[in-house]
C-alpha cells in the first residue's frame, strides 16, 4: 500500500485505512515499525489508526515515557490493546530497551497491536509477520506513506 497525503487530516485517514485493512483481515495481532524523519506524520498516523479501533483517548507521542497502552473498544473479541512505542530518545542499545519494555512478550501475541515510532532501531528484532510503514517528505507538504511487510 502506498499513499500520498497533503495534510494531517489525510495522514490520519491513512492510519484509519491501515487499521481497516487489519480489521478486514483475519489477523489477531499486528506489529509495525513506523519509520520516518521528525514531523513526517508517524504520530498522526497512529491517531487515525487508534480512532478506527474506537480508542477515544488523546493519542500523544510517547517520546519521554517510551510506551503508552490503550484499550481497544471496537473489536474486543479480536484485539485487546494498542501499544504505542517511541524509540526516538534511545540512541544506544535499543535492543536492550526493547527487552526492558517487554516488547518480546507483546509483539506477535494474540490481541496485541504494537506500533513503534523510530522502529528502524529495532527492525531486526521484529517478528517476521511485521510491517514497515515508511514516511517520506516529498516537498510542498506532501508525504509518501508506504506500507510493506517486513523482509529479511
Amino acid at each position: 500500500m502506498e499513499i500520498f497525503t497533503k495534510s494531517a487530516a489525510e495522514t490520519k485517514e491513512a492510519g484509519k485505512r491501515f487499521a481497516n485493512d487489519l480489521i478486514k483481515s483475519e489477523k489477531t495481532h499486528l506489529t509495525a515499525a513506523l519509520i520516518g524523519d521528525l514531523g513526517s506524520g508517524k504520530t498522526t498516523f497512529v491517531q487515525g489508526f487508534a480512532e478506527c479501533l474506537g480508542i477515544n483517548q488523546r493519542i500523544l507521542s510517547p517520546t519521554f515515557i517510551l510506551m503508552r497502552k490503550y484499550l481497544v473498544t471496537n473489536f474486543p473479541d479480536r484485539f485487546k490493546g494498542l501499544y504505542h512505542v517511541d524509540f526516538y530518545r534511545i540512541p544506544e542499545n535499543p535492543h536492550e530497551e526493547a527487552r526492558n519494555l517487554g516488547l518480546f512478550e507483546l509483539w506477535g501475541q494474540v490481541g496485541n497491536i504494537v506500533l513503534i515510532e523510530w522502529g528502524e532501531k529495532v527492525k531486526d528484532l521484529l517478528p517476521l509477520d511485521s510491517y514497515l510503514v515508511e514516511f517520506k517528505h516529498q516537498g510542498q507538504g506532501i508525504r509518501n506513506i508506504a506500507v510493506n511487510t517486513l523482509k529479511r
